[in-house]
C-alpha cells in the first residue's frame, strides 16, 4: 500500500489540504499504477521555525489569494535583494 507523507507549514484551511492529498492521491494512481483505495496518506502541519528554507527557519505560512504563500514570496524576494547586493 503506498503512503504519502506530507509535512507543510500550518495555516492551510482544510479544504486546501483536502486538495493537496486527492491532488497527490491521484499522481501516485497514475505513477505506480496503485488502486486509489489502497493510498493512504498522512498530513503534518509544523509551525515555520520548525521548517527551513536555505538553511534558515521559515516564516509562518500567510495566506494570499489563491493559496500563495506571501510570507514565503516576500522572504524569496529578500533574499533574492540581497543576493543582488554581493
Amino acid at each position: 500500500m503506498p503512503m504519502i507523507q506530507a509535512d507543510i507549514r500550518r495555516g492551510r484551511t482544510p479544504q486546501q489540504r483536502d486538495q493537496l492529498i486527492r491532488d497527490l492521491t491521484r499522481i501516485v494512481h497514475e505513477v505506480t499504477g496503485a488502486p486509489m483505495d489502497t493510498i493512504a496518506a498522512v498530513v503534518r502541519e509544523l509551525p515555520g521555525a520548525a521548517t527551513y528554507e536555505a538553511g534558515t527557519p521559515s516564516p509562518e505560512y500567510v495566506p494570499g489569494a489563491g493559496g500563495i504563500d506571501l510570507a514565503a514570496l516576500a522572504e524569496l524576494n529578500a533574499r533574492r535583494r540581497q543576493a543582488g547586493q554581493r
